[in-house]
């Protein structure tokens, strides 16, 4: 008889197929309680660009692949003509979004636009996949640093 840690009891005399299964569900169980994971959605990089930005990036890829295949002096003036022309059209759209933004900040229409900024902006910033571990006194470990300090504690 096979005694699995407050799991399931395998008599041998059951198929191997069933006992298969039933290690398999032990496992599974174990890793969806054990192994931390976390969905995110994509966040776009760069908030900013809007379709006018999108139509300066796609002439000068355009412009720079014509240059690519074919250089010739009239090629690389087209070339450098959209390049020219994307950089100021890309920076005023970007100035443009981040005082957008500081005005929102600095002049929030409801308590609600102002946190729903505010955690926009600390979204920015990386947070643990791992969830809250449980020290042995039933404390929580919530910051890196101890969480690590459990884990080299729990695998030494």
């Amino acid at each position: 008889m096979l005694i699995l840690p407050g799991m399931i009891t395998v008599s041998v005399s059951e198929t191997h197929h069933l006992c298969a299964e039933h290690i398999t569900e032990v496992i599974v169980s174990g890793m969806e309680a054990y192994i931390p994971h976390s969905f995110s959605q994509p966040k776009p990089s760069k908030p900013w660009i809007d379709t006018a930005c999108s139509r300066v990036v796609h002439d000068r890829k355009v412009a720079h692949k014509g240059y690519l295949s074919l250089p010739s002096p009239e090629s690389h003036a087209l070339y450098i003509s959209a390049r020219n022309h994307a950089k100021p059209v890309l920076q005023l759209t970007k100035h443009s979004f981040i005082n957008r933004k500081g005005q929102n900040l600095s002049n929030p229409n409801s308590p609600r636009d102002f946190w729903l900024l505010a955690k926009n902006i600390s979204s920015n910033f990386t947070s643990s996949s791992f969830p809250p571990l449980f020290h042995p006194d039933g404390t929580t470990a919530i910051s890196s640093v101890s969480k690590a300090q459990l884990f080299s504690q729990a695998f030494a």
